[in-house]
């Protein structure tokens, strides 16, 4: 008979980083664990400008604090009705974390596994919270993390810094952003026009693309930066025909955009400890990575040193340029990158699987 799992997430949508991961967990432990899925599909709040003004005046730990009743007595009904070995939390939002500690007041028998695909107190955007609000965010990840008997993390840095922090945390499994083979037919490089596809988020301070630009629009040559994503109005690419702005589109779509692209541009985050879900899916394109970075200390070097075909450059538009030559000059258009280990399938079955039954 297979372990149950109560698995609760907010709405995931199929687009979005946390949609596709909750989704192939999901999807690879339906073999092993019998799955209760736990999300609603409404937003926290209706009106988005209330939403706007809860979020400025940074709430405590986040707006979803305010249908934490919905949740709590969806659990409740379903742990008195069933028998649940584990209950699987997704964060985000953070004030997911607060139902390991309710889960627990209602049976402390169950198992309670936390993915922490956003930490908390390891957050980037932490560090630039007011010392009031850094002191909140700490009390509240320090009283619900005595309640986590499995902690997921996205990678070993994240896990070094959470098992120094917390040390009855005793079981802390990394479990990377997974990918999946990338199937659509790559196509080589070309002399007449290069075309560069960059897709993801663009963040404050964090990651920001404006160097970037800077070295499509001096670069000598026939070349075309395609961005894919929804961010802030300030972070869109220039109007000019250098640029190609395609907004939020679905994966298939992507797909072919990635196959039919001579480039991929990765840029990294300026600084932290998280890493930018992207980085395996462009490993996966087997298609050139132009690698752009500011912190040279950056943990998503040790996913992709030792893979071929990765061009390294720091955030500087002369740098930038002189790789994006480099790259044409030697007309490397595709690579054989084995990267297996990390699609989702053997993720979840090697250290989500193994982890949880041991």
């Amino acid at each position: 008979m297979n372990n149950k799992i109560l698995y609760i997430t907010k709405y995931l949508e199929k687009n979005s980083a946390a949609g596709r991961r909750h989704s192939n967990i999901i999807k690879n432990t339906t073999i092993s664990f019998d799955i209760d899925l736990l999300n609603f599909e409404s937003s926290p709040m209706k009106c988005i400008i209330i939403e706007k003004i809860l979020n400025k005046l940074m709430v405590y730990p986040d707006i979803y604090r305010f249908i934490m009743f919905k949740y709590k007595r969806q659990i409740k009904k379903r742990i008195f009705k069933n028998h649940y070995d584990f209950a699987f939390i997704g964060i985000l939002p953070f004030s997911f974390l607060s139902l390991a500690s309710y889960i627990k007041k209602i049976n402390p028998k169950i198992k309670v596994i936390v993915d922490m695909t956003d930490p908390l107190t390891a957050n980037a955007s932490y560090f630039k919270d007011t010392i009031i609000h850094k002191k909140f965010i700490l009390s509240f990840e320090k009283k619900h993390a005595k309640n986590i008997d499995f902690l997921i993390v996205l990678n070993q840095e994240i896990k070094d810094y959470y098992r120094n922090k917390y040390l009855f945390l005793k079981n802390i499994i990394v479990l990377e952003q997974g990918t999946e083979p990338f199937l659509n037919p790559t196509i080589k490089i070309k002399n007449d026009k290069i075309e560069l596809i960059y897709a993801g988020m663009f963040y404050k301070k964090l990651r920001e693309p404006f160097i970037l630009y800077e070295a499509i629009d001096q670069y000598v040559g026939n070349i075309r930066l395609s961005v894919f994503g929804t961010f802030k109005k300030r972070f869109l690419p220039p109007l000019n025909e250098r640029f190609y702005y395609g907004g939020m589109v679905d994966r298939c779509y992507l797909n072919d955009r990635v196959a039919n692209a001579d480039i991929i541009v990765f840029l990294d985050n300026f600084f932290g400890l998280q890493i930018p879900g992207k980085v395996l899916e462009s490993l996966a394109s087997n298609k050139p990575i132009l690698f752009i970075y500011k912190n040279e200390f950056s943990p998503t070097f040790k996913y992709v040193k030792e893979y071929e075909g990765v061009f390294y450059t720091r955030n500087d538009a002369f740098e930038i340029i002189k790789q994006i030559e480099n790259i044409i000059k030697y007309n490397f258009h595709e690579y054989n990158r084995d990267i297996s280990k990390y699609y989702w399938k053997n993720l979840v079955k090697n250290k989500f699987m193994f982890n949880t039954k041991n």
